[in-house]
């Protein structure tokens, strides 16, 4: 594969990274340097916090006739304000790390450094950028303005779903603390019942901007809500995961993301890869969790 192929494969990995469509309507805009912040519109009714955790995953393909290259970036973060009477009435915002973007090799499994280095490069948020340009262009954001259709009304109406596997930190305990045993005897403490689940597929719609570039989009996500087992049935869920329905089918044109240098400047010979090493549209998956902060 070569360089340029590589590049536009980084480009369209970056603009997947929240999505849209080549039927979107974008609208150019110049958004100065801004932190993570509510969205505007909450209200604080039945809606309760969540924070989303920054290890989420956003998984990309661009299958070209000849290549489909792959890529990840695992830096999210943002907030629900989700409401637990009525989930129609839920906002937040989410905002994917751009300069987290690692490209795959050849056999998409090993990290490709020098894809990576150019990826970056190609979306303007590589090294050789002015820093003021690499904090505009960073983080991707999908701001979520409503919910226009939920399988159910209420998280505690959905389907019911398994408990979540434990994570390999929480599974196995460190040499350093292990549990003391209990005497000779007595009987075993007893184990954390585990977390009640519940399923809903939710269609969200607000606006997604990135590379300066805000385009109105609509995505399918499939919420899982979970409940401690002991929690009052009117209480709030613990902890949600949310990922796309789908894959969703992203067009490069739409923000503008084209074969550019190091220094952003338009490289013209890159456009003959679109197609064949590169695909035109990116198919994009994205895994988060979220969780009520300890300490609002």
């Amino acid at each position: 594969m070569t360089r340029l192929s590589s590049t536009l494969l980084a480009i369209g990995l970056a603009t997947a990274s929240l999505g849209c469509s080549n039927e979107d309507k974008a609208v150019p805009i110049e958004p100065p340097p801004r932190p993570a912040q509510s969205s505007p519109g909450m209200t604080a009714s039945a809606r309760v916090t969540y924070r989303v955790a920054t290890s989420g995953s956003v998984q990309v393909k661009l299958k070209g006739r000849d290549a489909t290259p792959t890529g990840v970036m695992n830096v999210v973060r943002g907030q629900l304000e989700v409401d637990v009477l009525a989930l129609e009435n839920s906002r937040g915002y989410i905002e994917v790390d751009l300069g987290s973007l690692r490209m795959f090799a050849d056999d998409g499994e090993a990290i490709d450094p020098l894809r990576t280095e150019e990826a970056r490069n190609w979306l303007r948020v590589g090294a050789d950028q002015p820093p003021t340009d690499q904090e505009r262009r960073r983080w991707a954001r999908f701001e979520l303005r409503s919910i226009d259709e939920a399988s159910h009304a209420r998280p505690e109406m959905g389907k019911p779903v398994a408990p979540p596997a434990p994570s390999a930190s929480s599974a196995k305990p460190s040499s350093a603390a292990k549990p003391s045993a209990a005497p000779s005897g007595s009987a075993a403490p007893p184990s954390e019942p585990p977390p009640k689940g519940y399923e809903v597929k939710l269609r969200a719609t607000g606006a997604l901007t990135l590379n300066s570039v805000r385009v109105e989009r609509t995505i399918r996500f499939l919420a899982r809500f979970y409940y401690a087992q002991d929690t009052d049935p009117n209480a709030a869920p613990s902890r949600i995961e949310l990922e796309t329905v789908r894959p969703i089918m992203v067009g490069l044109k739409s923000h503008d993301i084209k074969p550019r240098d190091a220094k952003g400047v338009f490289v013209a010979a890159g456009m003959k890869l679109l197609g064949k090493q590169v695909g035109r549209d990116a198919a994009v998956s994205l895994r988060l969790e979220a969780e009520r902060p300890k300490n609002p």
